[in-house]
């Protein structure tokens, strides 16, 4: 990995300011943190895979800690077996979200949302209900068709999903729904807390 890169306003972020080397397989906690709100500012949808224990909830705080709290709602829901889309959906709309037009919504005083999907590994995708589903529609149109095809558009909204694996597993994207895994951008946690 490179001890420096580009950064999208042309500095140069400096990766050797740690005084501890960490072994060449690991990637470094602030270029994670980097790419992820990159990926989420392109409104592509990153996906935190690892064992439990291995960090992401930690990774998640650092990177809330790190966006400007000017500009970004961050939201955490806790998904279970027993989310359906219409429970997500409800939730994600009541989570400070505002309608700014018909049917687009949008976070409050126009921050963008970043909403934090604790337990991805949980949902169920074989029902044409699920939540997955769901996530999947929002991902490909930003918008999903809701009760009598009334569209719900979203403006400025984000997600980082946490998918836990069983220990010294590799995440791989078969191990989801086929229909949703084109849409993540998987990366794979190994840094142990601690």
């Amino acid at each position: 990995l490179f001890n420096r890169f580009p950064r999208a306003d042309l500095e140069w972020l400096d990766l050797d300011l740690s005084t501890t080397k960490q072994p060449v397989h690991r990637i470094p906690v602030e270029f994670q943190i980097v790419l992820i709100e990159r990926l989420i500012k392109f409104n592509v949808p990153v996906l935190l895979c690892g064992p439990s224990q291995s960090g992401k909830s930690v990774l998640c705080k650092q990177l809330w800690a790190r966006l400007d709290s000017k500009q970004w709602n961050v939201k955490i829901l806790h998904l279970s077996s027993l989310v359906d889309s219409m429970t997500l959906l409800r939730t994600i709309l009541q989570s400070d979200l505002v309608r700014i037009q018909s049917n687009c919504y949008t976070g409050v005083e126009g921050k963008s949302v970043l909403f934090i999907l604790v337990g991805i590994d949980r949902l169920r995708e074989t029902t044409e209900d699920s939540a997955t589903e769901l996530l999947r529609a929002i991902f490909e149109r930003n918008c999903v068709v809701a009760r009598a095809n009334e569209e719900i558009h979203f403006s400025n909204v984000h997600f980082i999903g946490e998918y836990t694996t069983v220990a010294n597993q590799q995440f791989t994207m078969n191990s989801m729904g086929a229909r949703l895994q084109r849409h993540w951008f998987p990366l794979q946690i190994e840094n142990p807390v601690g």
